[in-house]
């Protein structure tokens, strides 16, 4: 398994607070059956900037410790970039980076930006302006704004868009409340999701774990859907194609009216 999205970086965001911790994290997920994280620190929240050259100077750090320590873990750069203001400028001046050198870029909205009456335009803007750039948009963790949450339409709006979604897997198997859990069932009943990650912070609270929330998956759905969404952790590091559940999803819902 490969996990798009954590902070595993030491001593950078509000993740792991030292280089103990993040080995701690690594062992946790080679125990789960993990072989590569993509450590995506926080950039541009108002709290913690962390610009490109930074991330791959101590994603190369963080692997030599791994090295060192014997653990079987790859880290692989990424950020996870709230939207701020002017933040596609930064494109252009090699600050930002998607995950693992890919098209595929961790975008966190702006709660600002999430209960703005302009949200679809803006949306919209944001998608289309990355899509030039040559980027895909990853929205992550959905289920976890009210926006999305309170209407799943607004999600679509932006998957038809050319956006794709990651849902938190503590969020699917239910560590984060019914609430949530129930917000990211909708989004996966109606094929809106492309990835399952940790979003993983620490060792105690919010691991660095996905096999549960896979088997949940597939308990909920199929077998289909969870290797889907597995394979499009690859796909995303390697910069390929992603799958999609949204078109079949439709199909469905016609031939059954």
């Amino acid at each position: 398994m490969i996990d798009i999205h954590s902070h595993i970086l030491p001593t950078v965001d509000d993740g792991a607070i030292d280089i103990e911790t993040a080995l701690e994290m690594a062992k946790q997920a080679v125990a789960d059956g993990i072989t590569a994280v993509v450590a995506t620190p926080h950039h541009g929240n108002g709290r913690f900037d962390n610009e490109a050259p930074d991330i791959h100077r101590l994603t190369d750090d963080l692997n030599e410790h791994l090295r060192i320590s014997q653990i079987p873990l790859t880290v692989l750069p990424g950020q996870e970039i709230h939207t701020y203001r002017n933040w596609l400028d930064d494109l252009s001046t090699n600050k930002l980076t998607a995950i693992n050198g890919s098209r595929y870029m961790l975008v966190e909205c702006s709660n600002a930006l999430t209960l703005d009456q302009r949200f679809e335009v803006e949306m919209e803007e944001i998608i289309h302006e990355l899509s030039v750039a040559g980027f895909v948009p990853i929205i992550a963790h959905p289920e976890r704004y009210g926006v999305f949450a309170k209407d799943i339409s607004k999600l679509k709006f932006c998957v038809e868009r050319g956006a794709l979604a990651q849902l938190t897997a503590h969020s699917v198997t239910g560590l984060f409340g019914e609430k949530i859990q129930s917000a990211s069932l909708k989004m996966l009943r109606e094929g809106l999701v492309h990835f399952v990650a940790s979003d993983a912070h620490d060792t105690e609270y919010r691991m660095l774990q996905l096999s549960g929330a896979y088997e949940w998956v597939e308990r909920k759905f199929d077998s289909e859907y969870s290797l889907m969404l597995k394979k499009n952790a690859l796909r995303a590091v390697n910069n390929e194609e992603i799958e999609t559940r949204l078109e079949k999803t439709q199909k469905r819902k016609w031939y059954f009216f």
